[in-house]
């Protein structure tokens, strides 16, 4: 059975443990590591399929504003690969121009790498998401229910990423 002392139980040892250890008006240094049970926080992560990463690199014909479209898209992205950003709001913190984001996502969409679905909420905007089969933001658990849902998507199409081809 493990006794998992409180602070004033831990304070307390602390200072026995000092008392104890002055030796001739000289004190030694003892480190004393308490364990806990708590998984330190993980800051956010991605995962990204590298053969995904290595045809959209290889590929000809892309601009380097669209490279930098794609790692903010990527950085700016939610749990489950929702991209929850516009085209201008993108364009203003890339200082790039509105035109030169809106010729990067339709490159990526042509790609297959981001999939653009309404807004549930305005019906007017679409929304984004990183295709799942080019990288993963969330729990593995839904990362198959996700693939399973938008394979019922009007445009199925969009969840494939052709990484058989040669580039």
């Amino acid at each position: 059975m493990q006794i998992k002392p409180t602070r004033k139980q831990t304070e307390d040892i602390s200072e026995h443990i000092e008392k104890t250890l002055e030796l001739d008006n000289t004190k030694q240094q003892l480190i004393v590591q308490i364990r806990t049970n708590k998984i330190p926080p993980v800051p956010d992560f991605v995962m990204i399929w590298q053969e995904a990463i290595k045809r959209v690199v290889v590929g000809e014909g892309l601009t380097l504003i669209t490279y930098r479209v794609m790692f903010f898209l990527i950085g700016s992205m939610e749990f489950q690969n929702f991209i929850g950003i516009n085209i201008k709001t993108m364009a203003e913190d890339l200082k790039v121009s509105v035109p030169s984001v809106d010729r990067a996502m339709k490159q990526l969409k042509e790609l297959n790498i981001v999939i653009s679905i309404k807004d549930t909420m305005d019906k007017r905007r679409n929304a984004y998401m990183l295709n799942p089969l080019a990288g993963w933001k969330g729990k593995a658990r839904n990362y198959i229910s996700t693939l399973k849902k938008m394979k019922n998507l009007k445009t199925p199409g969009q969840l494939t990423l052709d990484l058989n081809s040669e580039a």
